[in-house]
């Protein structure tokens, strides 16, 4: 928070009072404000600050400054700031080895969705070329690690194939590392 506040001769202290409403309810620690020197000009109104901490995500909050010597207290106008919102990453997202056998191949991943984020959306793309074509079920993927796997069968023995896993939340598209395998076998 910020304030500004005249200078004087008297020693004055000054803080803040604010809340989520108006009618505030909390308040900082008061600090001593410099006195008037003769090296000082009259016009002079120094600007103080006070670091409020913890405070919620997407809230507004109601402050003003307050001064007080030994003539009295006075305080300023009412103003309002809102916070931001809740940071929201992105899931990281990993592709891992396929387990490949002559009859299935197992696709495996790691999706990463960060503490606070809303779950996200993940799947496999895959197909004969880095296009793709076909897509796994959806798997959802909780705040924390997941480990997501799914197994595709009827591809033909020879076939190089390609895959990578895909994550999508509110903050955006995550997409793993393209990877290849092979079916064992002649065609």
């Amino acid at each position: 928070l910020g304030g500004s506040v005249q200078l004087s001769s008297f020693e004055t202290s000054a803080w803040f009072e604010w809340g989520q409403t108006t009618a505030l309810g909390s308040t900082t620690a008061a600090i001593a404000l410099p006195t008037l020197g003769s090296a000082i000009p009259a016009t002079l109104n120094p600007n103080f600050t006070i670091e409020l901490t913890g405070l919620a995500a997407s809230t507004t909050y109601y402050y003003r400054a307050v001064a007080q010597n030994s003539f009295g207290t006075t305080a300023g106008e009412i103003t309002s700031f809102t916070t931001a919102p809740p940071l929201v990453l992105p899931p990281t997202v990993i592709t891992l080895p396929a387990l490949v056998n002559a009859a299935e191949v197992t696709l495996k991943g790691i999706v990463v969705v960060p503490a606070g984020s809303l779950p996200a959306d993940a799947w496999f793309e895959s197909g004969p070329d880095y296009f793709f074509g076909s897509q796994t079920d959806l798997v959802v993927a909780n705040s924390g690690t997941t480990t997501v796997t799914s197994t595709i069968v009827g591809i033909a023995k020879g076939q190089t194939h390609y895959y990578r896993l895909v994550a999508v939340s509110s903050a955006g598209v995550s997409y793993g590392e393209t990877l290849e395998f092979t079916i064992p076998g002649k065609p």
